[in-house]
């Protein structure tokens, strides 16, 4: 079986981002078959006492071949150099409190470490998680939020915005999470899990 179902409304457009990094972005990317974004271990003690780390990534190249089992990423690919870093920006208050919910600004700069060039920002505004916990005497149910869902959009290093976003959206099947990326405001696809039941619930 599939891992998950992508509905394919259109081809994502070649974006233009002008002179606040996205040259130099443009030519970091162009021998690029893909990307491996690799989530490093920063905060991990932190996050073993229960408080909410900021999130870090280290981005390399990645090609099909070094794929295995269908989605695991080979050693091969593990092991090759990255040639660009993320840092999560975001309030501590947040992520001890919202911690689903909170927003960022995710700043993308070339090279393996912190301290490169920022080339791209990745924002997130405050939102309802996708799902909220109910606290019951046997435990805990949860329930899908339909509004207010997260999403992210994506402006260059000098902050003028990209015109693209990729959102949670909602709809009759609301158990089903749904994930939207758009640009200039029209949907480009849609990528959701796969499904049973009429597509109203996750395949078991």
């Amino acid at each position: 079986a599939e891992m998950a179902a992508a509905n394919v409304i259109g081809k994502p457009e070649q974006q233009a981002m002008g002179n606040g990094g996205g040259n130099r972005l443009a030519e970091l990317l162009d021998d690029k078959q893909g990307l491996l974004v690799k989530q490093t271990m920063r905060g991990c003690l932190q996050e073993c006492m229960g408080c909410e780390a900021k999130s870090e990534f280290k981005i390399g190249p990645m090609e099909h071949s070094w794929i295995f089992d269908e989605y695991k990423a080979s050693e091969m690919a593990m092991n090759q150099p990255e040639f660009l870093y993320a840092l999560e920006e975001s309030s501590c208050l947040c992520r001890l409190c919202w911690r689903d919910g909170r927003p960022f600004n995710m700043e993308v700069s070339e090279g393996s470490e912190k301290g490169g060039p920022m080339l791209l920002q990745f924002i997130k505004p405050c939102s309802f998680p996708l799902n909220m916990s109910i606290p019951t005497k046997d435990g805990s149910i949860d329930c899908p939020c339909c509004c207010f869902l997260p999403k992210l959009s994506t402006s260059s290093a000098d902050g003028t915005p990209l015109e693209n976003e990729s959102a949670y959206i909602c709809d009759i099947n609301i158990a089903v999470p749904k994930l939207q990326y758009s640009e200039k405001g029209q949907p480009i696809y849609t990528l959701k899990p796969e499904t049973c039941c009429g597509g109203c619930c996750i395949a078991c």
